[in-house]
């Protein structure tokens, strides 16, 4: 897969809370992530984070980020209430070179019940990229 590497997802994790999360993994392993949060619930505030995950051509987890989070207030019977976090990691020079996709799993922090689903499913997403890249080769 060529790089970069960009992704984007988002989630509603609650009543009117929603994350996005935008990644982009760069051919010298530097990987840039933007969380934002919006929250539409007029009387509570949440905290969430994202997490990006790194495959290889066989569809292996190589890498994965620190949780990247930040949090949001309730809006007081405004419109909206938004959050954003800026991020960059960097993947080690010895890996980089076997990623071919990129997953995000978006969570709610700091105790989210489904997220060792959210990871499965994310790994699903990397093990069928890494099929796509076979079928494509």
């Amino acid at each position: 897969m060529a790089f970069p590497i960009q992704e984007t997802k988002h989630d509603k994790i609650g009543d009117g809370w929603h994350i996005t999360t935008d990644v982009t993994v760069s051919a010298n392993g530097r990987v840039d992530g933007l969380v934002r949060l919006e929250n539409y619930n007029n009387l509570r505030g949440f905290k969430a984070g994202s997490v990006v995950l790194l495959g290889d051509a066989s569809g292996n987890l190589v890498w994965g980020s620190h949780t990247h989070k930040t949090g949001v207030n309730a809006t007081g019977f405004s419109r909206k209430s938004t959050a954003k976090e800026d991020w960059v990691e960097e993947v080690p020079s010895n890996i980089i070179g076997l990623v071919v996709s990129a997953s995000i799993v978006n969570k709610k922090t700091p105790d989210d019940d489904l997220w060792g689903r959210r990871i499965s499913e994310a790994i699903g997403h990397i093990k069928k990229v890494a099929d796509l890249v076979k079928e494509l080769s």
